[in-house]
């Protein structure tokens, strides 16, 4: 594909409120999907209706015992060049804190991790989680479904009061394929290539523009 060029996309409404931990709104949910990475993907098998579990913020992964699973980020992913992260690299601790803000702020994945009792940061891209008793489904739970992604956060954005995400030009900062980095209320998002995307190659498109279009009839001129 040629790399450039601005894609441009529509919804009909601005979401309730700018929580990528609580996502529900189909295009939060894209938009969250864009500005963030999560620690696996499902990827579709080509041919077939089947998926495939693939890594995307990880290295590895490995079950320690039946009751405890580390995980290891890759490093030389950095966050979006904006403050108060300004582009630091993802460590461990971020894993960490956003598996405690889902535990906290996620009232629907909040029963999967209840068997998760303990979660460490054992070295600078290493984690570790422990359980309360075996559970199959762990892995399940930190892909998550739609609007219910582990979607990687940096500490420092928010912290523990999640109203602080009001503004996402200041507060999504991940180290996704694009950047936030408009937001008109009622008109539109904006979101420009991340330069220092993990993945040189990607992405394809230098802008995203999400139009708001309540009417569905107008949707044509808009685009």
């Amino acid at each position: 594909p040629q790399r450039g060029g601005t894609l441009r996309i529509a919804t009909q409404v601005d979401p309730r409120e700018w929580n990528p931990i609580y996502s529900h709104f189909s295009g939060e949910g894209l938009a969250a999907s864009l500005v963030y990475n999560t620690p696996f993907a499902q990827r579709t098998v080509a041919g077939s209706c089947d998926t495939q579990l693939e890594n995307r913020a990880l290295e590895s992964w490995r079950w320690i015992d039946d009751t405890h699973a580390e995980f290891v980020l890759r490093a030389g992913m950095f966050f979006h060049d904006k403050p108060p992260v300004n582009g630091r690299e993802m460590v461990a601790d971020d894993m960490v804190y956003s598996l405690e803000r889902m535990q906290a702020w996620n009232k629907f994945q909040k029963p999967l991790f209840e068997p998760i009792t303990g979660i460490e940061a054992t070295g600078k891209y290493t984690v570790v989680i422990t359980l309360s008793e075996p559970f199959g489904g762990l892995i399940e739970a930190l892909i998550g479904g739609a609007g219910d992604q582990l979607f990687l956060l940096p500490r420092e954005v928010v912290g523990d009061d999640r109203t602080l995400w009001v503004d996402p030009e200041k507060t999504w900062i991940g180290t996704g394929p694009y950047m936030f980095t408009e937001w008109q209320p009622g008109v539109k998002w904006i979101l420009d290539r991340n330069p220092n995307y993990y993945l040189p190659e990607l992405p394809y498109f230098d802008r995203i523009e999400v139009i708001i279009v309540p009417d569905s009839n107008t949707l044509e001129a808009k685009l």
